[in-house]
């Protein structure tokens, strides 16, 4: 589902020419004027089906925290956070790296009662 549950149609047409839909859009009109002249609504509902889960994550994510009150920035750089969790969990890999010590850091200390 598109994330615009109490959307106007003028902020779901924003919303619509800010994540690019109307350079996709069947319309000529859209296409030409570079942003939402249609039911703006359909053409997300339309639109949303053909993004890929990574593409509609970020953008849910960045919707969630916009919404919250954070600056575009930091709304896609949560996004981000979000969007990397996702995809190390989809690989199978750890969400927390080790911490990095340095190129010339000493190994760590080998335990001589574990050999």
């Amino acid at each position: 589902m598109p994330p615009a549950p109490g959307w106007t149609a003028a902020e779901t047409a924003r919303f619509n020419t800010a994540i690019g839909n109307p350079a996709r859009c069947h319309r000529k009109s859209c296409r030409r004027a570079g942003r939402c002249l249609g039911n703006p609504l359909r053409c997300l509902a339309l639109r949303w089906r053909g993004r890929c889960d990574a593409a509609r994550l970020w953008i849910r994510c960045a919707v969630a925290a916009r919404e919250a009150g954070r600056t575009a920035r930091a709304a896609a750089e949560a996004a981000d956070r979000a969007l990397l969790a996702w995809t190390k969990r989809q690989a199978g890999l750890p969400e927390t790296p080790a911490p990095w010590r340095g190129p010339h850091a000493a190994p760590p200390p080998v335990d001589p009662a574990s050999r």
